[in-house]
């Protein structure tokens, strides 16, 4: 998956951002 792609993921979710901030 792209980076680009995966900001547009957490910026849609930011729900998925939290989890995907804690390793």
């Amino acid at each position: 998956v792209a980076p680009a792609e995966l900001e547009g993921i957490l910026l849609s979710h930011p729900e998925i951002s939290d989890a995907v901030v804690i390793p």
